[in-house]
């Protein structure tokens, strides 16, 4: 560094770690606007590659293959939603597997909003549990056709009642009967809903690094946008992958 000016040089040095950038800011000629950004910079770089780091040292454990059976399978579940649950909700429901990805229990109670509607579920004989989100579109969508017969009444989260939890459990009835059946090519499991939950915090099926397989399925319920999320620790499910 030369007449209080930063040199490519030095910055490829600091980018390096080679060169301390608050010693910098103390003996550069820099403005401190200007230095402030470039803090600022370093540090959404730092915390970039830090996040590239610990995503290239996770231990990838499904296939390809193994996620590409696993969407077929929740493409029976939803082929089955849509052709039931229009005649028990009396309006029209559509669904299908948007995506079918591995990651973390961590990342997955982090990406998923507070509040929303937690089912956790046992599949025995698997050993383990499931979790499965629906999300707050989804949940309301549900509670203002069978309360209400129309949709849009409920305009944003608020504390379910006890009513409604009731409406809640007997849709995860439907749920869970369209995963017994999805299942049954594989292996036949008794799925049994554990508890209910609304905080993503309360996620605590597997250590937090452990993979899982996430299907993350679209609906539309009357016109209502919304998904579901299936999360499957890798445990749970390694038995019969080799089925699969």
């Amino acid at each position: 560094m030369s007449d209080g000016a930063l040199s490519q040089d030095d910055i490829n040095k600091m980018l390096r770690g080679e060169i301390d950038l608050n010693e910098v800011s103390k003996n550069s000629d820099i403005p401190k606007e200007d230095m402030d950004l470039l803090l600022n910079a370093m540090n959404v770089y730092e915390k970039k590659k830090a996040e590239e780091s610990n995503s290239e040292t996770r231990l990838l454990k499904f296939t390809d293959d193994q996620l590409n059976k696993i969407g077929v399978i929740f493409g029976y579940f939803a082929q089955m939603a849509m052709n039931n649950l229009p005649g028990v909700l009396n309006c029209p429901v559509n669904m299908r597997v948007d995506t079918v990805n591995q990651i973390t229990v961590n990342e997955f109670s982090r990406c998923i909003p507070t509040p929303t509607t937690l089912g956790f579920i046992n599949m025995e004989p698997l050993k383990g549990d499931v979790v499965i989100e629906i999300d707050s579109n989804s949940t309301f969508a549900v509670i203002d056709i069978v309360r209400f017969g129309r949709t849009g009444v409920i305009k944003s989260y608020q504390e379910i009642t006890n009513n409604e939890v009731t409406i809640i459990n007997n849709l995860f009835a439907y749920i869970l009967e369209f995963t017994r059946l999805a299942w049954s090519g594989i292996i036949n499991i008794q799925p049994k809903l554990l508890k209910l939950e609304t905080d993503p915090q309360t996620i605590k099926i597997a250590p937090a690094s452990e993979m899982t397989a996430l299907v993350t399925l679209a609906v539309n319920i009357a016109g209502i946008d919304g998904m579901i999320n299936f999360c499957i620790p890798y445990p749970v499910i390694e038995p019969v992958l080799g089925k699969m």
